[in-house]
């Protein structure tokens, strides 16, 4: 069985801290309310290798007034 059309393995989260893209995702995210269920969703969701578009949707989510 060949791996070349597979997406390459997302990286693993590190303890409870998870992996860097979830660390920076973190940081901007404004309402930081539990920091274990980010993470657990962030880990099931497998959203390691897309922080880009999570951060995209992320600014454009913060310009809206569900933030208040």
């Amino acid at each position: 069985m060949e791996k070349e059309n597979q997406k390459p393995f997302p990286t693993k989260t590190v303890g409870t801290m998870g992996s860097e893209e979830f660390r920076e995702f973190w940081n901007v995210y404004p309402k930081r309310v539990d920091r274990q269920e980010a993470l657990r969703v962030w880990v099931k969701g497998l959203c390691d290798g897309s922080l880009g578009e999570i951060l995209a949707g992320l600014e454009k989510w913060k310009a809206t007034e569900q933030l208040e």
